[in-house]
């Protein structure tokens, strides 16, 4: 499964290269969703088939914004899957997950 994420903003694209380092992969021609980061002016703007779209003047906020979109994306394409999210936290040598 892929999600395309494009933008013609490159601090945009540098920073999702690092979020999603271990996911990279060249262009497909199937993606089961595409995103697309715009900016004019100061305004960045989110659009794409994930069922939102965002405008906003926050770098941070776009970024998360399309994370979380990437996520749905996937969760939305193989909804035959469950899906988890889990965290974990430690004090003094134990933990609990």
């Amino acid at each position: 499964m892929i999600v395309a994420v494009s933008s013609d903003v490159p601090e945009v694209m540098a920073t999702l290269a690092r979020i999603f380092a271990a996911m990279v992969v060249p262009t497909s021609t199937h993606p089961v969703a595409h995103i697309r980061v715009t900016r004019n002016g100061g305004t960045y703007h989110v659009s794409g088939e994930t069922g939102g779209e965002l405008e906003n003047e926050s770098l941070f906020e776009i970024l998360r914004y399309v994370r979380f979109s990437v996520i749905r994306a996937l969760i939305a394409a193989r909804s035959d899957l469950l899906w988890l999210h889990a965290g974990a936290a430690t004090v003094r040598g134990r933990a609990i997950v």
